[in-house]
């Protein structure tokens, strides 16, 4: 039987941890979670052209709709300086997408649900961190927030196992 050295059982935790509270987009958490809605990507590294599997749970107390338009992989090479994205419904519904196809396009998730959904690395991804962007309507059609629910970060590399 192998012994780890304290030091390397303290770095594998929050990898055993899985999904948990900490801040959006935290360093080591394959999830963010803000006002009760979690957003867990499956794995922490992946390579160019990979699929990657998001898993977003509802945990509040109330019905949300995703805006699944909008949501977006952002990547960043300088893991010193913030994601950045704003909100853009073309993203993923063209360049004429109205109100009326945001409204057909949003996804119901009900309390205690969760769903998944699953994007492509381009071949051509350069190598840093990423992180899925997801915006959120109440059943009144208000934006949740103007800021983005996050995932917790991906780091992309060609050599990633």
């Amino acid at each position: 039987m192998r012994l780890w050295p304290l030091p390397a059982l303290l770095l594998l935790v929050p990898s055993i941890a899985g999904c948990n509270s900490a801040p959006l987009g935290a360093t080591g958490s394959l999830c963010g979670q803000r006002d009760g809605i979690q957003v867990c990507g499956q794995t922490s590294q992946a390579r160019p052209g990979a699929a990657l599997t998001f898993t977003i749970s509802n945990r509040s107390a109330r019905t949300v709709f995703e805006d699944v338009c909008s949501s977006v992989l952002v990547g960043r090479t300088n893991s010193q300086k913030p994601f950045e994205s704003a909100y853009n419904p073309n993203r993923r519904c063209g360049p004429d997408a109205t109100q009326d196809v945001v409204i057909a396009n949003l996804r119901e998730i009900a309390p205690g649900v969760s769903v998944q959904e699953t994007f492509r690395l381009a071949t051509f991804a350069f190598d840093g961190d990423y992180q899925l962007h997801v915006w959120f309507f109440d059943a009144e059609g208000q934006m949740l927030s103007e800021q983005p629910f996050t995932s917790g970060i991906i780091e992309v590399f060609a050599s990633a196992g």
